[in-house]
């Protein structure tokens, strides 16, 4: 039956047929039903209204009314198409708290609403029929509306990331962390990751990549080592991940003596990099020599490029480096370097 709902030959004289073949059979799924009837919702769009109707009035004339029998799939089926206010209608407060599915739907259907002072006093309420987790995390997002400075929901966050991490809940983690991306808060998103790698081993080397990508967007360097350490670990052909690794140790002044590139000799530029660490500012000069092509470096190494000719008298040729490099995209330590130069 999907297949023929999915057909983008099908007319809306075919969906009638098929729903009339599914009322007709006496042990037909409420789901499959209501997909027939987004069907039709979307080859006839100007009776949208008129379906909705259709389908709750049927729901209330039925005799399980009060009971769960058909009212979670209809509740998922009115939040898909944002009938919120026949979704409220139809799960009072009372009968939300004893479904998962329903209270869910419900939370969901307010959040969607804009309605975040409901949607924080029915989170408040005893004996929500969900985690401590989600409670937590479904609070910060109504938080982060109704409080602008954001404090209590960044507080929400971090207290749903420690009940996640503790009931080993991937999936909550995962949910964690989106929501602090989107609210911006690149560092808490970042703990999230690092808290599910452990629960989601299948999936280390998208989880490392994302977790790269919000470690430089918080500027946090030293995680950002740490994880392009095991991304190398993962993938050891990768010439990229050991340029990155060497470029990070010798930029952080740490791990300096396992800088390698899988045996190959190091650039001049990491050379000087690497005597700068050392305090041999006499050998700079000429290790910078073979550094005049620098166009194709990303601009934080273009950065701390700019800072060791500085360091090594060439101060000219520092500063049109310099002028170059826009320092928003910047690593702390590479704004260092970069401050030199100017």
């Amino acid at each position: 039956m999907r297949a023929l709902i999915k057909d983008p030959r099908l007319s809306a004289e075919d969906a009638a047929r098929l729903l009339t073949l599914i009322e007709q059979h006496p042990h037909a799924e409420p789901a499959a039903r209501l997909e027939v009837i987004s069907t039709l919702m979307r080859l006839l769009p100007e009776q949208r209204e008129e379906f909705i109707r259709r389908e709750v009035a049927r729901f209330e004339s039925r005799d399980h009314v009060g009971e769960r029998g058909g009212l979670v799939e209809l509740a998922a089926w009115l939040a898909e198409h944002h009938a919120y206010t026949e979704l409220h209608r139809l799960i009072p407060r009372h009968l939300a708290r004893s479904s998962r599915e329903l209270y869910t739907a419900l939370v969901k259907a307010l959040a969607s609403e804009g309605r975040w002072q409901d949607m924080k006093s029915l989170l408040n309420e005893e004996r929500p029929p969900v985690s401590p987790t989600l409670i937590k995390l479904w609070l910060a997002d109504a938080e982060s509306h109704l409080q602008p400075d954001g404090r209590e929901a960044r507080r929400q966050i971090l207290l749903a990331i420690d009940c996640a991490r503790t009931a080993h809940e991937a999936e909550e983690l995962e949910l964690a962390s989106g929501l602090a991306e989107r609210l911006g808060w690149t560092d808490i998103a970042l703990q999230a990751v690092k808290y599910l790698r452990p629960e989601a081993p299948h999936r280390q080397g998208d989880l490392l990549s994302r977790a790269r990508g919000l470690a430089a967007r918080s500027q946090d360097t030293h995680s950002l080592l740490e994880i392009t350490r095991d991304l190398l670990a993962l993938h050891p052909e990768s010439t990229q991940y050991a340029d990155d690794l060497a470029y990070l140790r010798l930029l952080l002044g740490e791990e300096m003596e396992i800088v390698s590139l899988g045996g190959k000799k190091l650039p001049s530029f990491y050379a000087a990099l690497n005597a700068y660490r050392l305090g041999d500012g006499a050998a700079l000069p000429q290790l910078l020599t073979h550094t005049s092509n620098t166009e194709g470096l990303p601009a934080g190494r273009r950065a701390v490029l700019s800072g060791l000719l500085a360091k090594a008298g060439e101060t000219a040729r520092a500063f049109q480096i310099a002028e170059k490099v826009p320092d928003a995209l910047l690593l702390d330590e590479e704004r260092v370097f970069l401050k030199m130069a100017r």
